[in-house]
């Protein structure tokens, strides 16, 4: 029943939407809501559905942009992430004036739609362009370091990187493994490679001195207290093989014919 209640109200969304759009091209809306060419479709039904107006910049932060704004509070930075059609992820960034109704109503609407945004605070490249901009550039780094070919490491990324990534999040699969693990790897990777772009940020030292581990201490960067961790384990791992399947990927193992 909750997943017919959520189908409905996903196109309930959209037919609201397209009902919308078809109303900017009547003038009198136009000329009402300041609509100008200059602004993207989903720019303009935030403005008509919500009184609210919006950037999808991925670079220039909401604060930086919102002096030019005449109602500072019902602006906002909604950053959709490329085949925006395809993706179902939306980053809200709200700014220092940014109204909380109006996040919450933006969300509610991207919601509606079939979305699934996430908010997060006006800091340069929000949560996947800053993460995005650090992987990339250290694939690039490896090509030029002569790691790897380019072709084995867009393989390593598609077949192990990205592929646990669709299951599971950065934060818990540190937790999977234990913030410890990951402390005494970047200690390594640091003086091996020479660079302190491989240091562990303050908060994992904090979270092996608290005891926040992850898993096997019952909480890290989420809390599993009252979580059956065999179950919760249990379920990641078969969503993988049905990944693997999905893919094409569940090959049974070579064995020596000789």
């Amino acid at each position: 029943m909750p997943m017919l209640q959520n189908e409905m109200s996903r196109l309930e969304g959209k037919k609201a939407i397209r009902s919308y759009a078809r109303k900017l091209s009547e003038p009198e809306v136009i000329k009402d809501l300041n609509i100008t060419p200059m602004m993207d479709m989903m720019t303009i039904i935030l403005v008509f559905l919500l009184k609210s107006f919006a950037s999808t910049t991925s670079t220039i932060l909401v604060d930086d942009i919102s002096g030019a704004v005449e109602h500072p509070e019902r602006f906002l930075n909604v950053h959709w992430l490329n085949p925006a059609y395809l993706i179902p992820l939306v980053e809200i960034s709200p700014g220092s004036a940014t109204d909380p109704a109006i996040t919450a109503k933006v969300k509610a609407l991207l919601e509606g739609i079939g979305k699934v945004p996430v908010v997060c605070a006006a800091t340069p490249g929000f949560i996947v362009p800053r993460i995005q901009a650090l992987a990339m550039n250290e694939a690039a780094r490896m090509v030029e370091e002569g790691v790897a070919s380019a072709e084995d490491i867009d393989k390593a990324i598609r077949y192990g990187f990205g592929f646990r990534y669709a299951v599971l999040g950065l934060l818990e699969f540190i937790d999977w493994g234990g913030g410890d693990i990951l402390y005494y790897a970047s200690r390594y990777l640091e003086g091996a490679l020479g660079s302190d772009r491989y240091r562990a940020p303050e908060l994992i030292t904090r979270n092996m001195r608290e005891g926040r581990i992850g898993l096997r201490t019952g909480a890290g960067f989420l809390d599993y207290s009252g979580l059956d961790i065999d179950a919760y384990r249990e379920q990641r791992l078969a969503t993988l093989v049905d990944l693997l399947r999905h893919f094409g990927l569940a090959r049974p193992p070579v064995l020596d014919r000789d």
